[in-house]
């Protein structure tokens, strides 16, 4: 008899179980338990390092110092200043010693009112608060969508999760954003074939208006919205962002958009000038500039690229693909859109993982299941932590200040990732329309 597990998973809701349903690797429940206590473990290191003069050492300047930098200007009026560069080094020079990396400031406004929240606490409460908070919402949004696969989704994408506890950064909020998206949009679309309508509510739209924060993160998503008719979420999404929009500016006036725009001018001046640390970063723009090609060749290429992976989701939309694959495939082509984009933010990778995962793991085989590691560890922050080699921890901590120097291996990861899980996607629509589950 034939096993139906597999077609079941085609209609299944996102999360549900289903008898028998392959997966690419399960922890053992001690094993999980281990996993989750080391990441609590590194919770609490990083927010012990936000305490001054903890273990006769000076606090560490990571990416959350300078959330909370401008969280403190916000309360002092001088909120446009961390948009300028000659005056918001400076400042960062004064805290963290000259000569050791800066950081620019470039999200928009509506960024600062989060940010300002953040600065009604000490510091190192600010950061236990804000990773905790996203930590537990990015599992909770990971394993409502992954279901089984779970397990083999978290340890992806561990690197990109260990770099975000350690820097503070957002890539865990922005995953369980873009996560819920997928989450929300599911739901929207019942059982069965094709992309489904936006007939039902449009509350997809929330996640998808706040991460106009990153908006360059969610072109994909926002594509596939519009691809797959759901007039309601992208109504609600412009709303969201309208609103998030106009609360900026009634808080810090018309004028705070000029000074918003000149500093993604400076920014691209910046990564034009190689003065990221493009080592990190797993754009195509990225892996070429660290080969040695000219900005505008790899600019040019970054953005065929981004043309091929939004084409790649207009297309599979137009060919109505399984609701859940579309998805993935959308979430995957999100982040190959913009030559801008760090280690941290590929926690979302784990929400791509979620969706495509029940077919690699119906038809990967044990050297395409280690070759999808492979990848994705490589896309997810391995660099940084081989920047550290012979391990000690200053090397590693350099690294993620954007003092480290490695070759970039995170380009050719997350291209690989990507080649791998549309191959096996494309296997599991061919599969389902061949009714061959």
């Amino acid at each position: 008899m034939q096993d139906s597990s597999p077609a079941l998973a085609e209609t299944a809701l996102p999360g549900a179980r289903v008898p028998g349903e392959p997966v690419l690797f399960r922890l053992s429940a001690m094993s999980r338990a281990v996993l989750m206590a080391m990441l609590l473990a590194m919770l609490l290191f990083a927010t012990a390092q936000h305490m001054g003069g903890l273990f006769g050492k000076d606090p560490l300047f990571l990416d959350f110092n300078v959330f909370y930098m401008v969280g403190e200007y916000v309360w002092q009026g001088r909120v446009a200043e961390t948009y300028d560069f000659g005056l918001f080094a400076p400042a960062q020079d004064a805290v963290n010693g000259p000569d050791q990396g800066f950081m620019p400031w470039t999200y928009p406004a509506q960024m600062d009112l989060f940010v300002a929240l953040l600065a009604l606490l000490p510091r190192w409460l600010a950061y236990f608060a804000f990773a905790a908070g996203s930590l537990a919402g990015f599992l909770w949004v990971l394993k409502r969508l992954a279901g089984v696969h779970f397990d083999a989704a978290l340890v992806l994408v561990l690197p990109a999760l260990m770099v975000t506890l350690l820097t503070g950064q957002n890539g865990m909020m922005t995953a369980a954003l873009v996560g819920s998206y997928a989450l929300l949009a599911l739901r929207g679309t019942g059982s069965g074939s094709g992309t489904g309508s936006g007939t039902g509510s449009g509350s997809a739209g929330v996640p998808l208006g706040l991460m106009a924060i990153k908006p360059h993160l969610a072109v994909g998503l926002a594509l596939h919205a519009l691809m797959t008719g759901r007039w309601k979420v992208l109504a609600v999404s412009v709303a969201v962002t309208l609103a998030a929009v106009a609360a900026a500016t009634l808080a810090f006036g018309p004028g705070i958009w000029a000074v918003v725009a000149q500093s993604a001018r400076d920014s691209g001046t910046y990564l034009a000038e190689g003065r990221y640390p493009l080592f990190r970063m797993s754009s195509v723009y990225a892996g070429l500039r660290n080969s040695g090609a000219s900005a505008d060749l790899a600019f040019a290429a970054q953005a065929s690229v981004a043309a091929l992976a939004l084409g790649l989701v207009a297309a599979l939309a137009l060919r109505r693909w399984q609701p859940r694959r579309l998805l993935g495939v959308a979430l995957l082509s999100s982040y190959a859109v913009s030559p801008y984009n760090y280690d941290y933010d590929l926690c979302a990778l784990g929400m791509a993982l979620a969706l495509l995962l029940p077919d690699a793991a119906r038809f990967a085989g044990v050297g395409g299941k280690i070759a999808l590691a492979v990848c994705c560890w490589s896309a997810c922050g391995l660099a940084v932590f081989g920047a550290s080699v012979p391990g000690r921890f200053d090397s590693l901590m350099a690294a993620l200040s954007m003092r480290g120097e490695f070759p970039s291996i995170a380009t050719l990861g997350y291209l690989g990732a990507f080649g791998l899980l549309l191959c096996y996607a494309v296997k599991g629509e061919r599969a389902a329309g061949a009714g061959t589950y």
